[in-house]
């Protein structure tokens, strides 16, 4: 993306075309980051994590969709429980935006 918007501005000899990277990385990754930050202020939480882990290392079907969740391993063509999961935070972070 970086050396997209830098092409187009050296070719167009338009450095306000360098703007557009932000717009770019937002539209492609924003969501996820934004709930990612929504994981991160609940891991903080220590008494909430430790239910999650306590939870969480009994149940390897869990585990595997936090994993999956986590390192943006999601499928888009299947609509499992992972999926479905992060749909419903999804929705939560483009409401609370």
């Amino acid at each position: 993306m970086a050396a997209d918007v830098l092409h187009e501005a050296l070719t167009n000899d338009d450095g306000l075309a360098l703007q557009d990277y932000q717009r770019r990385l937002d539209a492609e990754y924003g969501l996820y980051f934004r709930v990612a930050r929504a994981f991160v202020h609940i891991i903080g939480n220590p008494p909430l994590m430790r239910a999650m882990v306590q939870t969480g290392m009994h149940s390897r079907t869990l585990m595997e969709w936090v994993l999956r969740i986590m390192a943006n391993l999601l499928r888009p063509d299947e609509l499992g429980p992972a999926e479905l999961a992060y749909k419903a935070v999804a929705q939560l972070a483009r409401v609370a935006a």
